[in-house]
This record gives C-alpha cells, structure tokens and sequence, in this order.
C-alpha cells in the first residue's frame, strides 16, 4: 500500500520547491481460509447445497518505508530521495472472517439461496498495535436466485439462465 503526498512551497518569486513523500507498507505472509459443503438430496430432483467458510484471524508481516524527496515543479532534483524511516518486520492483524450459505436447488432448473457473512473489523490492529475508529464490524446479508427455463431444450432461447439477487 502506498500512500503520497505533494507540499508546493514558493521560496521567493522564482523558487517553487516541491516536497513530496512516500509511505509504503509492504505485507507478506500467509492466509488460511477453511471451509465444507454439504448437498444432501431433498426429494424428486430437489437437492439442498449448504456450506460455510472461516478465515481465521491473521497477523501479517508487515515493513515500512518513509521517504521524501525535493524537486522544483519543473521536475529538477533539489534533494535525492531520502529513506527518513524503515521499520523492521512489524504485525498487523486482519480479523477472522464467517460466512454461511444455504441454498434450494431443482437440478439445473432452478436455484434459490441465501449468503450471510461477518468480519469484526474493530479487531484490526496496525503495526503500532492500534486500532482504526473508523473501521466498524462488517456484517451481510445476500439473497438470490436463478432461472433456466429448459435446461434440456434444442433451441438457445430455452439456455438462456435468469439470475437477480441483493445484498
């Protein structure tokens, strides 16, 4: 993630300094998501596919780089870049994720189903060990459904699947 930012200072009538900075945040590490699924058979041809996900909570690496630069708006160097911090190998934690769906399907006919997931965001931690007031834990909702009105017809029209949904 990089982040910049540009100060223009005017020194005197000719001299217009551009200061500019460059936060980068580098992450690397490895996420582990878990997960099962279900589809029992209802009756006739209507099958019931339930399943559910965890993304356990993680903390990544994470290393930082601060670096500032000075150039004329013309674009000539006044100072090289100049790395004013770098932090070593800090954490960041990502909240765990849950997620939850059910569906009813008539074999390749007809689907309907419902999705619910939750992230505690308020859990996020920087690599200063804070917390962010402006993130809030996440919740959703999703409902959809799906249409195909001859799954074994012979003409394209009768192929053609429907779909809607909200979230």
């Amino acid at each position: 993630v990089t982040q910049a930012s540009d100060t223009r200072v005017l020194i005197d009538d000719r001299t217009d300094v551009r200061t500019s900075r460059t936060n980068r945040l580098n992450y690397s590490d490895l996420m582990v998501r878990v997960g099962g699924a279900w589809r029992p058979k209802l009756r006739g041809d209507w099958f019931m596919n339930l399943g559910v996900s965890y993304d356990p909570r993680t903390n990544l690496r994470a290393f930082q780089t601060d670096i500032y630069e000075q150039t004329t708006q013309t674009g000539t160097v006044i100072s090289l870049p100049d790395t004013i911090s770098r932090t070593g190998a800090a954490s960041v934690r990502v909240p765990g994720q849950f997620q939850v769906g059910v569906a009813f399907e008539k074999s390749n006919k007809f689907v309907v189903g419902i999705d619910a997931g939750v992230q505690p965001w308020s859990q996020f931690r920087t690599t200063s060990g804070l917390g962010s007031s402006s993130l809030t834990d996440s919740y959703y909702v999703a409902a959809g459904l799906e249409y195909t009105p001859k799954p074994t017809g012979t003409k394209y029209a009768d192929f053609i699947t429907y779909r809607a949904g909200l979230r």
